[in-house]
């Protein structure tokens, strides 16, 4: 499956690419740091829209925006039907926890990720990366990095072969209708409900990986994921 990033776009033009694009998008990224949307269109959309959303929001290092404010708008589209949240490791610790907690109470699969703009790191830092995405909350770990050679890109896919699976609560399903399988019995289910019970009855699958470069040299590494088991890629 491939996830189509959107950005810069207006709540307006997002619906309608998720509507009518040809060919149909088949899961998207919602950049919320970069799309001009406020709290409100924010619910309306993950609330709407029947294509399977990954919720993220970036904090730049020149102080464009702050993790409260992506902590307020990513707790907003989990609460409205993300069907994931994307999580940058960097993230502070307290507010990766609240927002763990309220993907476990909705429904929505939380991915940690890492990306090395600078260039690929070594294959320890690589691995360690990996591993600390995990043990922070990652249902889904991703791993990109910008690519120099030939061989950046061999250790990056690598990481499906070294990579060590974390035996973690099942992860929903994506269904046609763009909710997960999970949130749409959270969503039926009458009063409160116990989530964490209800995924310790699930069956107990590894921590899913999505591991890639990026540049000119990786581009092909984006679709040789698929191949070695990540669970979608981006475009």
């Amino acid at each position: 499956m491939i996830c189509t990033t959107i950005q810069n776009r207006t709540l307006e033009e997002i619906m309608n690419l998720l509507e009518s694009s040809e060919p149909r998008i088949q899961m998207a990224e919602i950049r919320l740091d970069r799309c001009p949307l406020d709290i409100e269109e924010i619910e309306y959309l993950f609330s709407s829209s029947d294509t399977p959303l990954v919720a993220t929001c970036r904090v730049a290092d020149d102080g464009n925006g702050t993790w409260e404010e992506a902590e307020q708008k990513l707790t907003v589209a989990v609460e409205a039907g993300a069907a994931f949240l994307d999580l940058e490791i960097e993230a502070p610790k307290e507010i990766g926890k609240r927002l763990r907690r309220a993907c476990t109470e909705y429904g929505t699969t939380m991915i940690r990720s890492s990306h090395f703009f600078a260039g690929t790191p070594s294959d320890d830092v690589l691995q360690s990366t990996v591993e600390k995405c995990r043990k922070f909350g990652g249902e889904i770990v991703k791993i990109a990095a910008m690519a120099g050679s030939e061989g950046d890109v061999a250790r990056v896919l690598g990481l499906y072969t070294v990579a060590e699976p974390v035996v973690r609560p099942g992860s929903p399903t994506i269904e046609a209708s763009g909710r997960t399988a999970e949130q749409q019995s959270l969503r039926q289910a009458q009063g409160s409900v116990n989530v964490n019970v209800q995924r310790s009855q699930q069956a107990q699958r590894p921590c899913e990986l999505i591991a890639f470069s990026m540049g000119e040299t990786g581009k092909a590494s984006r679709l040789e994921c698929l191949k070695l088991g990540s669970p979608f890629t981006y475009a």
